[in-house]
């Protein structure tokens, strides 16, 4: 039994680029939350709240604090509200794009709110090139380490390389999340 909802488990997923249900997963999860966050969770933890270790309990309100701020959120609270509002919806397809299946040289096309929207070209892995950019910061010839892409939450990439000069990560979309995300 997972202690976490199946769709926070996809961004978990998403972000890492791994299936973190499985051990390996797990571990590669394990290691980018400390890396990135700079607080520790043990191994096992992780696996208990992926369900990989069998868990009748509730975690530490802390270990969930560290798994919403991995995923850009400031609070578990504001991940779950979030995740219950976004997916809760009758007669949509899944929101979320597995990018580890993704073949090279698919095209996604990205919009969100304000009138913001680019085409992306998958290279391989998380890696993206930007095709076209319309109204965001984003420019053609970015290349991009995504975390995640689904719609209803915020795009979220890890690096943005533009001239082999790396810009750091980038968020947009934090508010009302993807509007809309269509692989071409």
């Amino acid at each position: 039994m997972n202690v976490i909802d199946k769709n926070i488990i996809k961004l978990l997923s998403g972000k890492t680029g791994k299936d973190v249900t499985t051990p390996m997963g797990a571990s590669m999860l394990w290691n980018a939350i400390e890396s990135e966050t700079g607080q520790h969770l043990g191994l096992s933890t992780v696996k208990r709240i992926l369900g990989i270790i069998p868990y009748d309990y509730n975690p530490r309100p802390d270990t969930l604090e560290i798994i919403a701020n991995f995923l850009g959120f400031e609070s578990w609270q504001l991940l779950q509200d979030f995740v219950n509002d976004k997916i809760s919806n009758f007669g949509e397809d899944d929101p979320f794009i597995d990018l580890g299946k993704l073949p090279e040289n698919a095209l996604i096309d990205v919009e969100w709110e304000p009138d913001r929207k680019i085409l992306l070209r998958h290279i391989c892995g998380n890696e993206f090139l930007v095709e076209n950019s319309e109204n965001s910061k984003l420019q053609k010839g970015d290349n991009l380490t995504l975390s995640s892409l689904a719609k209803g939450f915020p795009f979220m990439a890890k690096a943005v390389v533009r001239n082999h000069e790396n810009l750091g990560s980038y968020t947009a979309a934090k508010e009302l999340g993807i509007k809309d995300l269509r692989l071409l």
